[in-house]
């Protein structure tokens, strides 16, 4: 289970119908510019930006991998 604090774009007056949200993180699709792809939230200096990933179980892990927002070289300040 994925959850975010706050979840996505969406949450934005005029966003409410934006591709850019939670489940994108875990689509399967991982190299790509596209929108459709990826997950974008608003940021607001001084508020709390929490992502949370809970596997259900204790698993060990070797490696997890983020991604800045890639969408092209202007928007990399994005991330």
């Amino acid at each position: 289970m994925v959850s975010a604090t706050p979840r996505d774009i969406t949450v934005l007056p005029g966003y409410e119908d934006d591709t850019r949200t939670l489940d994108k993180l875990v689509d399967g699709c991982n190299v790509t510019t596209g929108d459709e792809h990826m997950w974008l939230i608003p940021f607001n200096e001084g508020d709390g930006h929490v992502l949370t990933i809970d596997l259900g179980q204790p698993q060990y892990l070797t490696g997890l991998r983020f991604w800045n927002y890639n969408k092209s070289r202007e928007d990399t300040y994005r991330g």
